[in-house]
């Protein structure tokens, strides 16, 4: 099935974007990061849709892909802001609940059914969360705390809106949906920061992550919506799984060390979002 292969592919880039936006908010800020991150996708999303030329779409799918751009930029910003303050390890197996956010905006707007499972599953997904967002022990460092919880929730709703908005736009295809929702971004981020100055330009040493960061994020989501082509929940739920590659750069690669009880909540959290894709495959 076309969703699993595409799924598991936008699982590994946006992985690969998550550690790597790690630096780059240390580098840039949150909101140079994001200002970078849009402009730079947008810049790569312009040579596929001019190849593939204008597409001939309903009204309807124009919009549903402006407001995958406008639930974009919102999950960006929340993640960003969220990176600032926790480990990766600990934000991603809550962000990485946006395939389930999406999986159940597709099942009570657009009809899909819930089984049984698929509920079980979600309860497992949000008993993780909460030991994950439990505080360590006294003298260690590194709870979520509440801020965390919330800004991790935010983007992971905010991400789950757009996925479905993003298949949604299917009409429009994949190059147009990519360039569209990136416009729309861009128009909404842009002159706010121009006018409170947070447009930076970056030093040549860390542009290399903007760029990577970028070209992983676009390319996980255009994986995305050709997997969505084909069922919207298993994309979604698939493709949420670069949490697990996340957790294990960050402890591997940022040396994050988590408490036993937050190492018990990043698994079971894991636990139930891989249920969730058995489950909706």
């Amino acid at each position: 099935m076309a969703a699993v292969g595409f799924g598991a592919l936008a699982a590994v880039l946006w992985g690969l974007s998550a550690l790597t936006s790690v630096k780059q908010v240390r580098a840039l800020g949150a909101w140079g990061s994001l200002v970078w991150m849009i402009g730079l996708g947008l810049l790569l999303a312009v040579p596929a849709a001019a190849v593939v030329g204008p597409p001939h779409a309903s009204v309807s799918a124009w919009g549903y892909a402006a407001a995958s751009g406008v639930g974009y930029v919102t999950a960006c910003a929340f993640w960003f802001l969220a990176v600032r303050r926790a480990r990766v390890s600990l934000l991603t197996p809550i962000v990485s609940t946006d395939g389930a956010v999406a999986a159940v905006i597709s099942i009570a707007a657009f009809g899909e059914t819930l089984h049984a499972g698929v509920a079980a599953a979600l309860v497992v997904v949000v008993a993780g969360i909460v030991l994950a967002s439990l505080r360590p022990e006294p003298g260690q460092h590194g709870g979520l705390g509440l801020a965390g919880v919330l800004l991790a929730l935010g983007a992971a709703a905010s991400f789950g809106f757009s996925f479905v908005a993003g298949a949604h736009a299917a009409q429009v295809g994949t190059a147009w949906t990519l360039l569209l929702s990136r416009i729309a971004a861009i128009a909404i981020l842009l002159p706010p920061m121009l006018v409170l100055g947070r447009v930076t330009v970056p030093r040549r040493a860390v542009l290399i992550y903007p760029l990577v960061v970028a070209a992983t994020d676009i390319g996980g989501y255009a994986a995305y919506l050709q997997g969505a082509t084909s069922s919207i929940a298993v994309a979604s739920v698939l493709a949420s799984q670069y949490a697990v590659v996340a957790v294990v750069g960050g402890i591997f690669v940022y040396r994050e060390r988590l408490s036993l009880l937050q190492g018990v909540g990043v698994a079971v959290t894991l636990a139930g979002v891989g249920a969730l894709a058995l489950l909706r495959v």
